[in-house]
């Protein structure tokens, strides 16, 4: 019966690895929102590691990088999924892009 799941949790996933990423990444978007703000998973345990780490922090800024920390979680979880089927040609053009928006950011920086 356990493989049954487990073979039905595979296919779920992969249906859903199927999706474009602007519907994935509304997806982690929910998800974000129910761990975050409905079921607060661990959020007593990332806020106190926050200000353990860094104490001269305003609660405001604590946060923010708690915030940013849950974005990021969602947002890889989700990445993950798309690798069942993203194609090599995907990656490398995610890739190519990627470079070419890190290349803009360091020009920008560069002429400040």
């Amino acid at each position: 019966m356990t493989k049954i799941f487990s073979f039905i949790g595979i296919i779920l996933i992969y249906l859903i690895s199927l999706l474009p990423h602007w519907i994935l990444y509304g997806i982690s978007d929910i998800i974000f929102f129910l761990i975050y703000h409905v079921f607060n998973y661990r959020k007593r345990v990332v806020f106190e590691n926050i200000q353990n780490s860094f104490p001269e922090k305003t609660p405001d800024e604590v946060e923010q990088i708690a915030r940013k920390f849950y974005k990021n979680l969602t947002d890889v979880m989700i990445e993950t999924v798309k690798e069942f089927s993203i194609s090599d040609k995907a990656i490398k053009r995610d890739l190519d892009l990627l470079m070419l928006k890190n290349s803009k950011n360091i020009t920008t920086m560069a002429k400040v």
